[in-house]
């Protein structure tokens, strides 16, 4: 037997605006060089295995921009593919609803 659950949430003060200036001064702190750009190499290895995820020119080196987009997305989930069952809505500035419809095994309850 399978049960509908229906479920929305409203996230309040969520910004998916970029924000260069914001995140400078941490970029700025992985610039160990100051060349303008983080090697993946100066990076510890966990690190640059998540920064490698958003180096999207695959040079080696992570961008002002490229960082940004890491702020954005740490987890690059924005590369995974959403479920036809969850949907996002826009609920005004700066607030996203998003809303689930999913099947659930009554084993679970």
């Amino acid at each position: 037997m399978t049960s509908l659950l229906l479920m929305g949430a409203a996230i309040p003060g969520l910004s998916l605006e970029p924000d260069p200036q914001r995140v400078q001064p941490a970029w700025e702190a992985l610039d160990r060089d100051g060349d303008g750009r983080v090697a993946l190499a100066e990076l510890h290895p966990m690190q640059a295995a998540v920064m490698q995820l958003h180096d999207s020119n695959a040079d080696g080196l992570i961008s002002l921009d490229e960082y940004v987009a890491y702020d954005l997305d740490p987890g690059a989930a924005a590369r995974i593919p959403i479920p036809a069952s969850v949907q996002f809505r826009d609920e005004g500035p700066g607030e996203v609803g998003i809303q689930c419809l999913c099947m659930v095994d009554s084993a679970f309850y």
